[in-house]
């Protein structure tokens, strides 16, 4: 036998066999086999964030709308209050995963029990604690929004600012939020502000991110408002805003708002700068420049805290313009000049990780009885 022409047809074999093989696997029903990316390994935190955004985000415009969710909130609603039980009588129970709070953006004490605790979710609603934290149920009526601030305002109201601004602004991922909620009940029930949410562009623009708010510590009818428009401001309890930010950054997102413990001074995060009212009449002047003594404005990020036990002091954890960890900054005068007490060029302060999460995790309070003392957080928790 001759091993040359045996040799040629088992070749020709060889390779139209796994021709075959190839096309048979990257063909089912005459269409190309979908081999799905893994985005969470690629990108790691990112990749989750835009894992999330292709699951939720309209196939035609690539972003989450608000006015989308409400619809669909609604035609739920209004299906499963049409259902009726099952002719077996079953007895169901929710499992998720609209009864998981995932992460939580906000959080508070009452003022007058601290057992009683309110912790917002920015994929769950508002929970409620009447026993230190130990145990928690959900706030009726409260339960599908996306919660992303909390105060009280010294006569026991509580006001929900919802919409989770950070991530669908940098990712288009996350949901947007309903406007601010106002419970006067003690948090047993939330009633929408109309001011802030009437479903027209006017309220919707503005009040479907709540970042932060902050309330007057003696007068029950002020708080401060950092809202996806601006900074807002209302002395009659929610029924009228008013902007106290002139400029360029008057219509910018506020994502920051302190009040300090006497009510004379307030600091406020617009379009990452740094707006200060020491004077308690609500006039703003802004604390960002490219100078000694001022916040750099070259960051993409910052969080305020002013000390709760001397209001000359306040604190500012900035971020870079790629979400890594600038500086901390401290002013002890009311916010006049800032300089930084931390330093991004140390390796071994970096607050907001590899990943550089600083336009994410961002946060930083003074200790309530040592205006020295604060803590930073990011992906760890820092104490200096």
């Amino acid at each position: 036998m001759n091993i040359k022409k045996l040799i040629l047809p088992l070749v020709v074999l060889v390779v139209v066999g796994f021709t075959f093989s190839w096309v048979t696997n990257s063909f089912v029903g005459g269409e190309t086999k979908y081999n799905p990316r893994n985005v969470l390994n690629e990108k790691g935190f990112s990749g989750a964030i835009e894992w999330l955004n292709n699951r939720r985000a309209d196939l035609q415009t690539g972003e989450v709308s608000a006015e989308d969710r409400a619809n669909a909130l609604n035609n739920y609603l209004t299906f499963h209050n049409q259902q009726t039980r099952s002719s077996l009588s079953l007895d169901w129970i929710e499992m998720g995963p609209n009864n998981v709070g995932g992460r939580t953006r906000a959080i508070l004490f009452d003022r007058t029990n601290p057992n009683i605790m309110f912790a917002g979710a920015v994929s769950g609603g508002l929970w409620k604690s009447t026993t230190g934290g130990s145990s928690w149920n959900q706030v009726p009526g409260m339960e599908f929004l996306i919660i992303g601030s909390i105060c009280q305002t010294v006569n026991g109201d509580i006001y929900i600012g919802t919409g989770e601004g950070f991530t669908v602004s940098v990712s288009t991922s996350g949901f947007w939020g309903q406007g601010i909620y106002k419970s006067t009940d003690g948090g047993n029930s939330f009633q929408v502000i109309p001011s802030t949410w009437d479903g027209t562009a006017a309220t919707i623009n503005a009040y479907k991110a709540v970042y932060s708010l902050a309330a007057h510590p003696t007068n029950p009818l002020k708080l401060y408002a950092g809202t996806q428009q601006g900074l807002r401001v209302t002395e009659d309890g929610g029924l009228t805003w008013s902007n106290p930010i002139t400029g360029t950054d008057a219509n910018q997102r506020a994502t920051c708002v302190k009040v300090s413990t006497d009510g004379n001074t307030v600091i406020a995060a617009v379009n990452n700068h740094v707006y200060v009212c020491n004077t308690g009449d609500d006039l703003f002047v802004k604390k960002s420049a490219n100078s000694a003594g001022m916040v750099p404005t070259s960051v993409t990020r910052i969080e305020l805290s002013v000390a709760p036990s001397n209001s000359n002091y306040m604190y500012c954890l900035a971020a870079s313009s790629n979400g890594g960890f600038n500086d901390i900054y401290q002013s002890k005068d009311k916010g006049e000049t800032w300089n930084p007490v931390i330093n991004s060029s140390s390796e071994a302060v970096q607050i907001f990780g590899s990943n550089n999460q600083g336009w994410y995790d961002n946060v930083i309070a003074a200790y309530p009885n040592d205006p020295e003392r604060f803590i930073a957080g990011g992906v760890d928790v820092w104490h200096w």
